[in-house]
């Protein structure tokens, strides 16, 4: 006897969803509200230029609004959305992986294992590994700004390497323990607290030990002076 009210209420669910849905095509044009309803098992709306589709929610849906189509399983656990206007596209299962996409950016992203953003117009590059909510801090982390600019970095600045320019460069590792920093005119390079070299094309050059106990400098025209005790 259950086995039959089942059955019967399944029946009269379906007939009134069929129902529902030719008197909306029928009624093509019209601005007016067209709901059927038999939340959570069925429900299906159309208003203006917003559509509406639930069936045993939340495990399957379907939003038509302008534009914009998106479908949803375990809604909003899973989502994927397009707009045939914009282009954009839009994937995620919540909260373990997002995807959008549009003509000028791309985003893509997991909860903690990666990030990566494209920005067409900028012609910029940003992406993390083991990230923590911010293309800036990850285990390691990779930055581009058009052909100029980029910035590498490993657990943060444990190693780090940045170019400003095509002859405008500096890798570092522990902070400051070792760098070495190169630019048109200088280049420098820290043994940090052993040794110290630094050469200018204007004007000479200067090595020292322990920060500048012993050094030595050369002028542009070749004469050296040795320096004792940080510069006496």
């Amino acid at each position: 006897m259950m086995r039959n009210m089942v059955s019967s209420v399944f029946l009269v669910l379906l007939f009134f969803f069929m129902c529902g849905c030719r008197d909306m095509l029928h009624a093509e044009g019209s601005q007016a509200s067209y709901p059927v309803s038999a939340w959570p098992l069925v429900y299906h709306k159309v208003e203006q230029d917003r559509g509406e589709t639930d069936i045993l929610w939340p495990f399957y849906g379907h939003l038509q609004q302008g534009t914009y189509e998106e479908y949803s399983a375990l809604w909003p656990v899973i989502r994927f959305g397009s707009d045939t206007s914009t282009g954009e596209n839009l994937y995620t299962v919540a909260p373990l992986w997002w995807h959008r996409r549009s003509p000028d950016k791309i985003t893509d992203a997991s909860l903690i294992f990666h990030s990566y953003t494209h920005d067409e117009k900028l012609d910029t590059t940003k992406s993390a590994f083991i990230w923590l909510g911010t293309d800036d801090i990850g285990v390691f982390t990779y930055e581009r700004e058009k052909d100029e600019t980029l910035r590498a970095r490993f657990l943060w600045q444990v190693v780090s390497y940045e170019r400003t320019g095509p002859d405008t460069k500096e890798f570092r590792f522990l902070w400051r323990l070792i760098r070495k920093s190169t630019t048109p005119q200088t280049e420098e390079l820290e043994l940090n607290p052993l040794y110290y070299r630094e050469t200018d094309t204007e004007k000479g050059s200067y090595w020292a030990i322990l920060g500048g106990l012993v050094g030595r400098e050369t002028m542009p025209d070749g004469q050296t002076r040795m320096r004792y005790l940080w510069g006496l």
